[in-house]
């Protein structure tokens, strides 16, 4: 594919995951390199459907994120969650972030080892699919001390 065939083919997927990702409270990010805009892209949302079914209560957050292949492996997604936690902490009750993953997403599973998640177990969807549950908690302790030497 093209370039600009690559780059409609990532915005239709992350705007289709927008579409159907959940009822509400929610939050959507847009991640940027320093060449480029809209590398990756990140949510949490408060009200998963997926979540209810495999037993997290609401009000807890599930993060989901997509990455455009030219730009995975370079940090951004882990990064971009790593603040999603820090907003969650800040804007939000949630005791814990949840990340659900299909089994052969790779690229997604780097991700919640990057972050340290744990891993959960698994559950299937109301279509029968097994999909794996990652949570990492959300830490309000220290929060400004963590992040405030930053200039």
């Amino acid at each position: 594919m093209s370039l600009e065939a690559q780059r409609a083919h990532a915005l239709k997927h992350l705007r289709s995951k927008h579409d159907e990702f959940g009822y509400g409270p929610k939050w959507t990010f847009s991640v940027d390199a320093l060449d480029r805009k809209n590398v990756a892209y990140v949510d949490c949302d408060l009200a998963n459907d997926n979540l209810m079914r495999g037993g997290i209560s609401y009000g807890e957050a599930n993060i989901t994120y997509a990455s455009h292949p030219a730009h995975r492996g370079k940090g951004y997604v882990i990064r971009a969650v790593q603040l999603l936690t820090h907003f969650i902490a800040d804007h939000t009750g949630a005791r814990s972030a949840h990340f659900v993953i299909q089994p052969d997403n790779y690229a997604s599973l780097r991700v919640a080892q990057g972050i340290d998640a744990l891993d959960v177990g698994s559950f299937k969807n109301e279509e029968g699919q097994e999909l794996l549950h990652y949570s990492v908690t959300i830490d309000r302790t220290l929060r400004t001390n963590k992040h405030s030497s930053r200039n």
